[in-house]
């Protein structure tokens, strides 16, 4: 996805943590790879709580827990997508496969297509998608 989050992790009880990323460029609302790898460490190193507890701003908690086997599963916030009947025009220029449909959430644009197949054969042209910001 070509961005680094980094998650900062404040301590409010052995079970309960503020979490916020962060960009190189700015804070983000939301990033699950920093989140996973936060419980982990919270988990090895810092808590005997196998359930966990984020604050997050404008999200509200979320719930991060640990099975016996040390599997981490994480409950992550809906963010919900509308489907959009005008898109940006970029999309059509960087993608190659005809698709179904174009949503947004707060996030990101996901798009549609018709086949698990049309997914995997597409190759987007990635310097146009980088211009959605």
């Amino acid at each position: 996805n070509n961005l680094s989050e980094t998650a900062f992790v404040k301590f409010l009880d052995h079970q309960n943590f503020e979490i916020r990323w962060f960009s190189p460029i700015s804070e983000v609302a939301f990033c699950g790879h920093a989140t996973l790898a936060s419980a982990f460490v919270l988990f090895k190193d810092y808590t005997t709580a196998k359930t966990l507890q984020f604050h997050v701003k404008d999200l509200g908690i979320f719930i991060v827990s640990q099975a016996q086997d040390g599997k981490i599963q994480m409950n992550f916030p809906v963010r919900p997508a509308q489907k959009l009947d005008d898109y940006p025009a970029i999309l059509d220029e960087a993608l190659q496969k005809p698709f179904k449909a174009v949503y947004q959430n707060a996030q990101a644009y996901i798009v549609e297509y018709e086949s698990v197949q049309d997914v995997l054969d597409e190759v987007p042209d990635f310097s146009k998608l980088k211009t959605l910001g």
